[in-house]
């Protein structure tokens, strides 16, 4: 493969999953994790219980989004095995999520959160749209492939 500067480079996509990586997905998933605490609070002084449970889906979301957020700086700088980092930061965080909705739903009594389906709905789909998009990204993109070259061999 020919390593053109039109296909190389931090730019277009890759810039953005960068991005989204770094500084957008953080910033949108603490807003989150502040959204989820608030939601529990109320359930906290009752159980001790939920309050671990509840801290350690905080912690596990937490390192999901910081482990991501260095996925995303090894693209950014185009480092060695950056790509495979980045796609085992998008399976993480998919099963962060996936366990944090797990505890959102069992812990909550079914009337303070409505159906849930719903509740599974708001929690997962956007995760499953946006790690189903990078990784097809990152599996396709001519761009990655040409600006990662050396780590593809």
């Amino acid at each position: 493969m020919n390593r053109t500067n039109e296909h190389t480079g931090v730019r277009g996509w890759l810039l953005v999953l960068c991005l989204m990586l770094t500084t957008i997905g953080p910033l949108i998933s603490v807003w989150l994790m502040a959204h989820q605490y608030d939601e529990f609070a109320p359930y906290l002084a009752g159980s001790a219980g939920l309050s671990v449970v509840i801290f350690v889906s905080l912690i596990l979301t937490g390192c999901s989004v910081a482990f991501g957020a260095y996925a995303g700086l090894r693209l950014w700088r185009i480092k060695p095995n950056a790509v495979a980092t980045a796609r085992y930061a998008l399976f993480a965080s998919l099963a962060a999520d996936i366990v944090s909705t797990v505890i959102a739903v069992s812990a909550l009594p079914m009337h303070a959160d409505g159906p849930l389906l719903r509740q599974v709905e708001i929690d997962l789909v956007p995760s499953l749209l946006f790690f189903t998009v990078c990784l097809a990204y990152l599996n396709r993109s001519s761009r990655v492939r040409a600006t990662y070259l050396a780590e593809q061999r």
